[in-house]
């Protein structure tokens, strides 16, 4: 394994791009950010993942106005403070296998009008009172996704895009396990288990959304549905 301690600031400047092989080791030395303004590419393995970590916190990696496609691929991901990946007004960004844990404030942050950000294979755990994944007016899919809570929220999702959720577990939360919102447009979440929160999943005000094989356990409600909702259900309990 190399093993890097990071002293600074690091920044991917505009149509630069970065490769972190399988193995590798990144260690923030201090409450220093990563900024992806180029291309990112976390390239690690099942048997070999890439970590990102701190001996005390760290602000996480920053997909701000990037200029390329960006990946992050069998990532350890610990000890952020701030919001360990976001992206505002950036290029698609592809996360996948990797692990989220031991963190305050978001784990994932989205907020922008171009980028579609797909989240697949992934686990979020151990995250403090905030909400896990928080986005705005972004096209965001997530696929075989587990978030086990501990914070208040575990999806707060809002804006003019919509959303996409297949084979995802999400439990524990203080409030709600999904929170979603969004007028125009359609929102689809398949196969996927929402259960010991307050509310499953909380629909706001004038929001499309469709369950089809969903299960809603132990649960104060299982969904909440404000008014003017167009709430569909199919194969679900």
């Amino acid at each position: 394994m190399q093993s890097f301690n990071v002293i600074g600031d690091l920044n991917i400047p505009p149509y630069d791009s970065l490769t972190v092989e399988a193995g590798v080791e990144i260690i923030f030395t201090g409450n220093y950010y990563f900024l992806v303004s180029g291309v990112l590419n976390v390239n690690g393995s099942e048997e070999s993942p890439v970590t990102f970590t701190s001996d005390v916190t760290w602000q996480g990696i920053q997909f701000y106005y990037s200029t390329g496609v960006s990946s992050i691929s069998f990532a350890d991901i610990s000890n952020t403070n701030d919001k360990a990946i976001s992206t505002y007004y950036c290029q698609n960004v592809n996360i996948t296998d990797t692990y989220i844990h031991s963190f305050s404030g978001n784990a994932i942050y989205c907020n922008d009008t171009f980028a579609d950000v797909t989240i697949s294979n992934t686990i979020i755990e151990d995250g403090s009172s905030h909400t896990y994944i928080e986005v705005q007016d972004t096209y965001v899919i997530l696929d075989n996704v587990t978030l086990n809570g501990g914070g208040n929220t575990g999806i707060d999702f809002s804006g003019t895009t919509s959303l996409s959720m297949n084979n995802c577990q999400v439990s524990g939360f203080y409030d709600s396990g999904l929170s979603i919102s969004g007028n125009n447009v359609y929102h689809t979440i398949t196969n996927s288990s929402f259960s010991g929160s307050h509310d499953g999943v909380y629909v706001n005000d004038n929001t499309d959304i469709s369950f089809d094989n969903c299960e809603f356990t132990d649960n104060y409600h299982g969904i909440y549905s404000r008014s003017n909702t167009n709430t569909t259900m199919t194969h679900s309990l």
